[in-house]
Parts: structure tokens; sequence; C-alpha cells
């Protein structure tokens, strides 16, 4: 049925092991969960609460998207704005799931009944036409598919960035990422249920497959590990989170002064750089590109994403980033401090980015 896979997509999300890092992480358990789609929030047992903002994000890549899967069935199942499991969907010993009708009456867009009689009479209408109120406003298949897809992305994210430690840490490896394999999760791109499970693809025809730069040395392949590993910048929907990134909360000509003593304070404290043609001390992005390896700065022209995500992800970045964020107050998230940077980055560039 069309509340059977909805509900097989929302399962796939909560039973995913990221989700249950995530808790650990948040000193909370999977054992139950409370999810509010309306407010963004997940509960998870011992009342640890996580949003997409949650800055535990960061520290379990593909767990921003465990988190929006969850959000998006939810919203599409909770009968009274949220979804709690197990008490909604209760399984037995053989892998069935029993569903409060509350559940099926929203989804299906059918009323709450306040009487006995009441249901009997709907019970008995359905029985000679088997047609549900809400039969036309179902949720677009592609929704769910979206859902499926999301989670899928995060296991095979976490797949490959495992196999690329792997090759990483293991002293003296024969670096082969052709003899590398790596699963490929259900849904995820690679994926098809017509192949011979479970799907599995090299390193190297993964990496390709995502559109990413083959790497050739250790180096890169390290640089490769980390890029995957920053979790993508989201633009946070309201407060101050840095400026410059959204319009709506520009920043103010007050903080675009900090933001520039800042950055200044921090180049006196680094080895210097020569002075530039003019004569003028080389912008933020020049002193910080020093920390991005070699190999990563020669295909910058090829990969720019690769690069920035480099560059933005050195030790030296993130502690100028979070100096930002402090002296800005900026309201702290899993990315804020990379905002922050951004912000400070475009702005050294040109005094006038945020006005």
């Amino acid at each position: 049925s069309t509340l059977g896979r909805w509900i097989e997509a929302l399962k796939l999300a909560a039973d995913s092991p990221l989700l249950k890092r995530l808790a650990e992480r948040m000193g909370g358990s999977v054992k139950t969960l409370y999810i509010n789609p309306g407010k963004g929030v997940i509960e998870f047992e011992g009342h640890a609460r996580l949003n997409s903002q949650s800055p535990e994000l960061a520290d379990i890549p593909g767990g921003e998207y465990i988190v929006d899967s969850l959000m998006a069935a939810s919203k599409q199942l909770a009968p009274y704005g949220s979804v709690y499991i197990p008490f909604d969907y209760q399984r037995d010993g053989f892998g069935n799931v029993s569903i409060d009708s509350s559940v099926v009456r929203h989804f299906y867009g059918e009323p709450v009944f306040f009487s006995p009689e009441q249901k009997i009479a709907r019970s008995t209408e359905l029985s000679s036409r088997p047609v549900f109120n809400g039969h036309d406003s179902l949720p677009d298949d592609d929704m769910r598919l979206e859902v499926l897809r999301m989670t899928g992305q995060a296991h095979t994210l976490n797949n490959m960035l495992t196999a690329l430690k792997q090759q990483i840490e293991t002293p003296d490896a024969k670096f082969d990422l052709d003899a590398t394999v790596v699963e490929v999760a259900p849904y995820s791109a690679g994926w098809s249920e017509q192949q011979k499970q479970p799907v599995t693809l090299s390193l190297k025809q993964l990496i390709i497959r995502y559109g990413l730069l083959v790497p050739t040395t250790v180096d890169e392949l390290a640089n490769l590990a980390r890029a995957l590993s920053v979790p993508s910048l989201r633009a946070p929907s309201e407060g101050n989170y840095g400026g410059l990134l959204s319009k709506d909360v520009p920043l103010g000509e007050h903080d675009q002064k900090k933001v520039s003593e800042v950055v200044n304070d921090w180049k006196t404290l680094q080895a210097q750089v020569p002075l530039d043609g003019q004569g003028r001390v080389p912008s933020l992005f020049v002193y910080l590109q020093r920390a991005v390896p070699a190999s990563v700065t020669a295909r910058a022209g090829e990969d720019p994403e690769g690069f920035l995500k480099a560059l933005i992800s050195t030790p030296q970045a993130r502690a100028v980033g979070n100096r930002i964020q402090e002296a800005i107050d900026a309201q702290p998230t899993q990315t804020s401090a990379q905002e922050a940077l951004l912000a400070a980055l475009g702005l050294d560039a040109d005094p006038h980015a945020g006005q």
C-alpha cells in the first residue's frame, strides 16, 4: 500500500546506524524517537534533542541526510504533528508493523470519529465502497523516493569514507582504488533493485560516479576524505548567523568592523606573506591557501569546489572562523564558523560586499 511504502521509508531512516551514532554522541538512545517535523526536532530516549542545526551533525558525515529523511517522512505520517517510535509503530517478532489507527486516518484523510456508532457507520461505507476520503490527495511518490535517496546517499557516503580512511591509515598500503570494494547502499546513486545484492563498486568507480576527481596520491586521497567529511553549508532561516551569506540577514557596519579587526589581528600572528605589487597586505585568502596541500591547489582550476572545501577545512581556517563567530556573537550551529569565515573572505576581498 501507499502508506506501507511510506512507513518503510521512515523505518529505513529510523533504523540507520548513523542515527544511532548521533544519539550516542548526544548522550541518548534510539530506543525511543519523538519526531516533530513542524519544529524540526528529534528527541531521543534520555531527552537528548537534535535539529538540523545541531553541531553534532558535523561529526557524523551523512547525518544531516538522515535527519532530513526522518523529517520528510514524519511530515506525511504524523497524525498529531509528531511521530513517536515505537509506540505509533509496534513491531512483532516476524518483522511486521502494527500501526496506530490515528496514523492511518491522518494519512488517508479520514475524519476522527468520536463515537462507536460513527466508526461502525464509516466501516460499513468502506466495506461497500473501499475508497478513502483523501485518496486523491496522497503524497507524491517522488517525495518518498527522495526520502529513500537521501537515506541511501548518507549510507553510501559513510561506506566510501570508511574505505578512503582505511586506504590512508593502513601502513605501507598498496595504493589501489580499483581493488578496494565499497558497498552501495539501497536507493543511492549506482544502486538498482535489478542488480545482485548487495551492490558493490570499486572505490575508483564510486568516486567517478559521484563526479569527483580520482586521487593519484595518498595526500590527494586524504584531502578527498576531508572534503567529503565537511557537512554541506546551509543557510539558516533566522537569527544572526554571520551575515553576507544571506541578504535577509546582512552584516551590519559594526559587525563588519569586528570581522576586519579579527582578520587583521590573526594575520599579524602568522608567518608574514610578502606585500603585493601595490604594497598592500595580502588577503585572508592568500594566507589561508598556504595550508592547502599543493596537489589540491594545483587542481583548483579544475575542481574549485574541492579546493574551497579544503581551504575552509584546514585547522587555520577553522580557528579564524571560530574567532569571527565569537566576535560577532553569531548563533553557533554545525556550519556557523565556516559561514563566518566565508563572510570574512568576501569582506576581506571587497569591504563593501555586505552593504
